[in-house]
């Protein structure tokens, strides 16, 4: 059985620093920076084109359950007014997912939230406090 690991032992590592830098390739891009010196550069401060695709992002992940409460409706409109298992599991089911949602709200929205707190998710928030509201009344 032969090794397919090539053999470095004959290598002459000398020559490596003689080879030309890649296209593209700057000493300073490889450097790593402390906390101060991001801070400094002012890089963690958000634009505004940033924070309004957080608050439109945040708006449409809210308006979600919205969206579905017309499927909703009609599966329960087409499973009829008999009591079986199927309308039973349809019913836990259009209860317990607003439920779950509601009570994870802080959960959903930590990723569309900033440091300084210019992304205002309030109204998301109570978005989807309503819509999972409409969704429990039907």
């Amino acid at each position: 059985m032969t090794s397919s690991a090539p053999n470095t032992a004959n290598i002459d590592h000398t020559l490596i620093p003689l080879l030309p830098k890649p296209l593209g390739h700057s000493q300073n891009a490889a450097k790593t920076l402390t906390a101060a010196e991001f801070a400094a550069t002012g890089a963690s401060k958000m634009s505004s084109n940033e924070i309004a695709l957080r608050n439109k992002s945040a708006m449409n992940l809210a308006m979600a359950p919205g969206k579905s409460l017309g499927m909703n409706v009609f599966m329960m409109y087409m499973s009829g007014t008999q009591l079986t298992i199927w309308t039973m599991n349809m019913l836990v089911g259009l209860l317990s997912n607003p439920l779950k949602s509601l009570f994870s709200i802080n959960k959903t929205f930590k990723r569309f939230e900033d440091p300084d707190g210019k992304v205002d998710l309030l109204m998301p928030k109570v978005s989807v406090g309503r819509c999972n509201g409409e969704a429990m009344n039907l």
